[in-house]
């Protein structure tokens, strides 16, 4: 357990996630790269980046 409830709670699901790409048959690298594309995509990031970086 961590200090930070949520990863606790999201690590194993993402985890067993990996795990069941990998049994069918994905690489890892490419796995860990489309949901890194995934998350850090429009639909999951609404983060707003200010002109200034800010």
């Amino acid at each position: 357990m961590t200090e930070t409830p949520i990863r606790d709670w999201m690590l194993p699901k993402l985890a067993a996630l990996i795990v069941d790409a990998e049994a069918q048959g994905f690489d890892r690298d490419a796995i860990i790269a489309v949901i890194t594309d995934i998350i850090e995509g429009p639909e999951y990031n609404t983060a707003i980046i200010l002109p200034d970086g800010g």
